[in-house]
């Protein structure tokens, strides 16, 4: 599943730059693996293949090879909803015709608009497993679901930034993947802690 967010100019080039040597290492493991598949029989060659890019998913899942920007955010990802609990809760199916609708809804209060780390200029576009594409965008709609509901009614206007910020996006938590990977500072609004101020 795709996703393309934006995201700070800075955080894309950095990202590129540390999938670069995993890609080459991801490359030359596939090399080797293929050209030991290739050079069985028949129809064992076929099976073979097949085993190499079962492997190859396997140890993209285990963190073990990580050569693209997908494997790499997915892999932080995975560790991000494992740290907040939401790996193991069972989320219902967003809604149909919601699935469609891109974006923050209801707007970016002050906290997103100050924070570096939320939008940017540059697009991040990554492919993550179906299975994880979907978890995600089910975990960002239920979380922001309550604070979404009372953002549609009458807010006073403080009250209407503090749920703002209580609005979780798939884009935030790509980002914050992607900068875990970076070793940097994240913040997405998790029900389970305090807000940051």
């Amino acid at each position: 599943m795709q996703f393309v967010i934006a995201a700070p100019v800075e955080l894309v080039d950095a990202l590129a730059e540390l999938v670069e040597p995993l890609a080459e290492v991801e490359r030359s493991w596939l090399e080797r693996s293929r050209a030991a598949a290739w050079a069985r029989p028949g129809v064992e060659r076929r099976d073979a293949l097949a085993a190499v890019d079962d492997q190859l998913l396997l140890l993209r899942e285990r963190g073990e090879l990580l050569g693209t920007q997908g494997a790499v955010v997915a892999h932080h990802l995975r560790a991000i909803l494992r740290e907040e609990g939401w790996d193991v809760r069972t989320w219902r199916a967003v809604p149909a015709g919601v699935k469609r609708l891109p974006g923050r809804p209801l707007g970016r209060g002050e906290r997103q608009l100050a924070d570096g780390d939320r939008g940017g200029p540059a697009r991040l576009v990554v492919m993550l497993p179906d299975d994880l594409g979907d978890l995600v965008r089910r975990i960002a709609y239920r979380v922001s679901r309550p604070a979404v509901v009372k953002l549609a009614g009458k807010v006073a206007r403080a009250e209407r930034e503090r749920l703002r910020g209580e609005v979780l996006t798939t884009g935030d938590l790509i980002r914050a993947a992607a900068l875990r990977a970076l070793g940097r500072e994240f913040y997405f609004y998790s029900p389970q802690r305090p807000a940051s101020s």
